[in-house]
């Protein structure tokens, strides 16, 4: 792993060399003898060629651990491996499982039920006590011939009953007639087609990220390398000086303003290489790579295509063909479905049933408590089946129409938000298009800059080698060329980050990027696939 701490080092040590010149003007604007030797000793303690050592080791380390890889490839890569698309795919089946779901419906229902229990036995005492009968004698004499009196005749009567059982009952049923299915089935494809609509929608926005890292790292990798060249131009121009000053030619003003743009320099490689680290890593989750794997650019930094649309024609594709507003309108009409579903809840469900069933029970009926069954265990069977139209007609006290009302307004608000994301696509559409068009021309403008601003430092150093310039037009043309290149490889980065976004706001897809979507679907609907 790379050491952070290491960069934030030897930005310090930049930043410290950096203002070394600042601290010896204040001591003495005109060094004497003894005092020339004190800057040479500053310079001592802290090397720039060591430090820009420690940078160059640290991308080499990042090089050699990374597979470089084309646009198209580390595009492919991504698509085939990142898990949100995975994670996408898998809401877009449960979805298609909810639409199959509500078709089904349409099917007819079967359904096996045993009795209570299905196989086992069935105890029953029946107690009845008719206290308002009229008894045939009163008192004493009762009481005395109670006990010989069958309990059938008696007021307070017991009786038992054991069966052992066995039944079942079939019943087949179609509903021909449901006004809420439909409706449901409808609401279930608005919702599919919405999650189909956030998938492609994943799909590209994964895509412009990966573009989106792979031309930072570009742009990077060109500010490293001009920077690298500047940092040659400003430490042979030090030496220069340092060699000067040695002989009393230069002062120390001079050569600590020239050592201080080194830092600066320097300074300006280690954002740089920080920017390398984190771009390189955020390229590699993207890519969904091993954690001792990471990926860089194939090729330089240069413009990227062309977008041959015009702005009209841009802006139309994308209000037409934009997967977010898509996706507002489908769930728009999902939820009015669903609002028409539950206001035709309260009309009356039809059914054709079927029934049958069988049941068989062994023991004896109801006896006197006290008598032996005796001779009456049986055994009988009994089949029973019906057929006809059943209805279902329900009312649940205005439950439903609030639900619908509920569900209509919430397709209110989704339609709204539609119209609110086709103002932000147009404000995307033309800010991309205008930086492309804006960037074209900056590419063009920093070239020439750079070309000048290099014929310009080399005509300043010139003319301080034969004693006709100051070092300050020469620290003054080395920054002009420090921007220039930073103003060229920005500009790239503009232009090429442009035509990307144009790609992803217009719905248009990349290339073959199409192609390995379709492919990574594949894979997701069969694992085992190659």
């Amino acid at each position: 792993m790379l050491d952070p701490l290491k960069l934030v080092s030897i930005a310090t040590v930049c930043l410290t060399g950096a203002s070394g010149w600042l601290v010896a003007l204040r001591a003495e604007p005109f060094p004497s003898a003894h005092q020339s030797h004190q800057p040479a000793a500053v310079s001592g303690q802290v090397r720039p060629q060591e430090l820009l050592g420690e940078l160059e080791n640290l991308q080499a380390t990042i090089e050699a651990r990374a597979v470089k890889v084309s646009l198209q490839e580390a595009v492919a890569q991504g698509v085939a491996n990142n898990p949100s698309l995975a994670e996408q795919f898998a809401q877009l089946q449960g979805q298609e499982w909810a639409l199959i779901q509500a078709q089904r419906k349409w099917n007819p229902t079967f359904q096996i039920q045993g009795s209570n229990p299905f196989v086992g036995y069935n105890w029953t005492t029946y107690v009845q006590d008719n206290y308002a009968q009229v008894r045939p004698y009163q008192g004493s004499k009762w009481k005395k011939i109670k006990s010989n009196v069958p309990q059938k005749y008696q007021s307070k009567q017991a009786q038992q009953q054991q069966q052992f059982q066995v039944g079942v009952t079939a019943q087949l049923k179609w509903t021909f007639i449901d006004p809420t299915r439909q409706p449901g089935i409808n609401s279930a494809q608005s919702s599919l087609e919405q999650q189909r609509l956030l998938f492609d929608n994943a799909a590209r926005q994964l895509i412009l990220s990966l573009q989106q890292s792979y031309f930072q790292i570009q742009n990077t990798k060109q500010l490293i390398d001009s920077f690298k060249q500047i940092f040659d131009i400003n430490k042979q121009q030090l030496d220069m000086l340092e060699a000067r000053k040695a002989i009393g030619m230069v002062t120390v003003a001079e050569v600590e303003q020239q050592r201080s743009s080194l830092y600066i320099q320097l300074t300006q490689l280690v954002q740089y290489m920080q920017n390398y680290i984190a771009s390189t890593a955020q390229l590699a989750q993207f890519m969904a790579l091993p954690e001792d794997a990471l990926a860089v650019p194939s090729e330089p930094a240069s413009p990227q295509g062309l977008w041959d649309r015009t702005l009209g024609d841009t802006l139309q594709r994308s209000l037409q063909y934009r997967e977010e507003i898509l996706a507002y309108s489908a769930q728009a009409e999902s939820y009015r479905w669903t609002g028409i579903a539950n206001m035709k809840a309260y009309l009356p469900v039809f059914s054709l049933v079927g029934r049958g069933g069988v049941q068989g029970n062994n023991g004896y009926p109801q006896t006197y408590l006290g008598i032996d069954p005796g001779r009456t265990y049986n055994t009988n069977r009994q089949w029973t089946a019906n057929v006809g139209i059943g209805f279902n007609w329900q009312f649940d006290g205005g439950i439903n129409a609030a639900q619908a009302q509920q569900n209509f307004a919430q397709s209110r608000n989704l339609l709204a938000l539609k119209a609110k994301t086709e103002d932000q696509v147009v404000s995307e559409v033309r800010t991309a298009y205008g930086q492309m068009q804006t960037a074209a021309i900056a590419i063009k403008a920093a070239r020439r800059s750079y070309q000048s601003a290099e014929l310009a430092q080399a005509a300043a150093r010139a003319r301080f080698q034969v004693g006709v310039g100051d070092i300050t037009s020469v620290v003054q043309a080395i920054n002009q060329l420090s921007q220039s290149s930073q103003q060229m490889a920005d500009s790239i980065l503009k232009y090429n980050t442009s035509i990307a976004e144009l790609y992803r706001y217009s719905a248009t897809w990349p290339v073959t990027a199409k192609q390995d979507v379709e492919e990574r679907v594949q894979r997701l609907r069969n694992p085992t696939s190659p």
